[in-house]
């Protein structure tokens, strides 16, 4: 066990006792629709039919489900144990298929090519450093088809600066089951950090079952940043959006934004090699 005060920042985040939780407490959030919004993504972008989809950080399959029921071939890795557990504990469930696996994106190594990758819910802003960032966009592409697409969101510098984070509190309802979140967020912003102190309270009935305290530390980009990191690591942006929405620019009031890049055609030039079919 590596300890804590050395922990990544994604190692510090999405434990055990959170992942329990994390269904329930995103049950508001409209994957199908996002899902929907993907599809539109690819049918307009990709210059081949999507068919094999590379999730990272795909959680506990929010998004990696309902592609496959669309009729994709899905391979989903995440970085935490416990969410893999539990997509795979869905899949026992249900009539799909979807290789999963626990994995660093920086650093994870897959047989053959995929058609695109995506990466939801700002799961890049976990990343360490820019380093780590460049080695994430470069072994994507090392897995991916030349020309291929890979699509993810981050949360917005502008907004982040100008909107600045706020504390919140977020009751998520389950049967006979109630969990109630503290987001207390500190903005670090010359290190374009933001700090978010969780306190996590779990109440079946009127007895609190647990109790617990989680730090995530997420950074935030500014478009120019992941333009300039992708093109260092074989990628040509194609767009940068506001998060749902591919008909505008982003502005400063568009917290989560979606960057839509295709890989170059050329890995010689680019100098990676292929994981072996």
């Amino acid at each position: 066990m590596v300890p804590r005060e050395t922990q990544t920042l994604e190692q510090q985040s999405f434990g055990h006792a959170y992942a329990k939780y994390y269904d329930l407490m995103y049950s508001d959030k409209n994957y199908e629709a996002e899902c929907d919004f993907l599809d539109e993504l690819f049918r307009r972008f990709s210059v081949f039919p999507v068919h094999r989809i590379l999730d990272i950080s795909c959680g506990t399959g929010g998004h990696a489900l309902p592609l496959a029921r669309r009729g994709y071939s899905l391979t989903a890795l995440d970085f935490s144990e416990k969410m893999i557990q539990i997509l795979r504990d869905k899949l026992t469930h249900m009539r799909l298929r979807i290789d999963c696996s626990v994995g660093d994106m920086r650093s994870f190594h897959l047989a053959g090519e995929y058609d695109a990758c995506i990466s939801m819910f700002d799961s890049i802003d976990y990343l360490p450093d820019y380093a780590d960032v460049e080695k994430t966009f470069a072994n994507v592409a090392r897995h991916l088809r030349p020309r291929s697409l890979f699509v993810f969101q981050f949360w917005n510098g502008a907004s982040v600066l100008t909107i600045g984070p706020s504390s919140r509190c977020k009751i998520a309802i389950g049967d006979n089951l109630r969990v109630i979140r503290y987001a207390n967020p500190i903005l670090r912003a010359s290190e374009q950090l933001c700090e978010v102190n969780y306190h996590v309270i779990a109440i079946e009935g009127r007895t609190v079952v647990d109790e617990f305290e989680e730090k995530h530390l997420v950074r935030f980009f500014f478009p120019e940043e992941i333009r300039y990191l992708l093109s260092r690591t074989g990628w040509d942006t194609i767009g940068i959006y506001p998060f749902m929405s591919i008909e505008r620019q982003p502005t400063e009031n568009d917290w989560s934004v979606l960057a839509i890049a295709r890989l170059r055609s050329s890995d010689q030039v680019l100098g990676l090699s292929r994981p072996a079919s």
